[in-house]
Parts: C-alpha cells; sequence; structure tokens
C-alpha cells in the first residue's frame, strides 16, 4: 500500500530544509538532461553577440530553437533543402522570428540535385552513406532520393541587408567545402563559424578536418576548440564534432 505524507509532515519536511520533487518519467528526464547538455555547450555562441545567425542544414529547426533561447533578438536566416523539414520549419517561424527560411541547399554553383533522404531526416545527405554510418547507426542507413535546388550563399545574401555580427553553423552532412567555396564574400563579414565535421569518413568523398581547416584558414579564421561533438550511444565512439572558427580579421587575438 502507498504510503502518503500528510500536509502536517510535508510542512516539516519543507521547514528542514528538504526539496520535494515530483519524479519525471525516464524519457522526459533524459530530454531534460540533454536540452540543458545543449545549452551548456552552445550557450558559448552569446559571448559573438550576433545580430544574425545563419543556420545552413537547418532541418526542422532545432539549432534555431536552442540558439533563440539565449540569443532572442538576433535574426535567424535558415536553408533546408528536404521539402517535409522546410514545411516543419516554415510552420515555426512565427515562435523563432526575427527569422526567414530558404528551401534550398547550399553550394559552390546554383542548380539542382538529387539528395538522399535518410529514415532519420538529419543524415540526409547529397553524397552517399558510408558502411561506416550504416554500421554505427543503422537506423539511418534507409533511404530515398528526392531532387532539391542547390543556391550560393553570396549570391542569397547579395540581396538582404543583414545586422552584423554575423554567426554562421554549417551541418550538411558531407557537403561543407562546398557550402564554404560558394560563401566566400560572406565569410568576410561573419565573426565566427561552427562547421560539423566527422572524426571518420561517414559519407562517400567528404571533407576532413584538415581540409576544412585549410579553408577557413585561407579566410582568415583560427580554429578554436570544439563546441560539441556526437557519440555513438553504444560504442562510446566519436562520429562527428562541431569546430568552431574565429574571424581574426573581425575579432583580433588580444
Amino acid at each position: 500500500m502507498r504510503r502518503l505524507i500528510t500536509r502536517p509532515i510535508l510542512s516539516l519536511l519543507k521547514t528542514a530544509g528538504w526539496e520535494l520533487r515530483k519524479a519525471l518519467p525516464v524519457g522526459e528526464r533524459r530530454l531534460l538532461e540533454y536540452k540543458k547538455r545543449m545549452r551548456d555547450s552552445w550557450g558559448c555562441l552569446k559571448e559573438y553577440h550576433p545580430g544574425t545567425v545563419l543556420d545552413i542544414g537547418a532541418n526542422e529547426g532545432q539549432f534555431a530553437g536552442l540558439i533563440r533561447e539565449f540569443l532572442p533578438g538576433a535574426k535567424i536566416v535558415s536553408f533546408e533543402p528536404l521539402k517535409s523539414c522546410f514545411e516543419t520549419l516554415q510552420s515555426k517561424q512565427a515562435e523563432l522570428a526575427p527569422s526567414l527560411a530558404f528551401h534550398t541547399a547550399l553550394g559552390s554553383e546554383p542548380g539542382t540535385a538529387t539528395i538522399n533522404r535518410s529514415a532519420f531526416t538529419p543524415s540526409s545527405s547529397l553524397l552517399p552513406m558510408g558502411s561506416l554510418h550504416k554500421v554505427e547507426l543503422p537506423h539511418t542507413a534507409e533511404s530515398v532520393q528526392e531532387e532539391i535546388v542547390i543556391s550560393r550563399l553570396d549570391d542569397i545574401l547579395n540581396d538582404l541587408e543583414l545586422e552584423e555580427p554575423i554567426l554562421m553553423k554549417i551541418d550538411v552532412q558531407g557537403f561543407e567545402e562546398q557550402v564554404l567555396l560558394g560563401a566566400e564574400q560572406t565569410l568576410q563579414k561573419v565573426i565566427a563559424v561552427v562547421v560539423e565535421v566527422s572524426a571518420q569518413p561517414l559519407y562517400e568523398g567528404e571533407p576532413g578536418f584538415d581540409r576544412i581547416y585549410e579553408i577557413m584558414k585561407s579566410h582568415g579564421f583560427a580554429y578554436c576548440g570544439n563546441v560539441d561533438q556526437w557519440r555513438n550511444k553504444k560504442s562510446g565512439h566519436i562520429l562527428q564534432f562541431d569546430c568552431l572558427f574565429e574571424n581574426r580579421n573581425l575579432r583580433p587575438q588580444s
């Protein structure tokens, strides 16, 4: 029989300094813990005081929702090629405001292409999924093809007036180099970039850290460590990590 705590006993416990909390279901508790970890990891981006955040590879707006918590006034400009994900992202524009969303992938040249739409949409890529990815994350292996539009970031932003400083986040599953090659003018105005890079090749032909570092360094950026990293829950292997680069032309070292 469940033992009940009466009001007098409850008052005594509170007076003695006890804090009683309702037990949360495991799934809900884990979600809260995950959100706290994400806020702790990504909260460092507040120090750049961005007027604009470029969310490249927005999916359904997960990063935009996170960044909105600690950057309430920054304008979020999102880019997402998958139709269903973009529709979800669009439905969140009011709660993400001020915000703007473009239904396109970004690359080095404008055009159309076929993307491999994974059953787990954040794993979708313009590149074929590698065998390691399928082994480490089998729930992502199944995919269908979807026709998408590719644009150059420089072309899109050429017609927009964005408040600086500008912060850029790139999460495009192996297509990072092409995004950066189409953003050479934009990078001159960006104070910091967070790029997701694979620890080992997860997609065929994707650039590694060395190549991304080389590109960023050529534009005056310095590597400042990792904001976050993603491990396989079962094996513990680090699969991807989010690299932070600062524009030394806009933020000189002290």
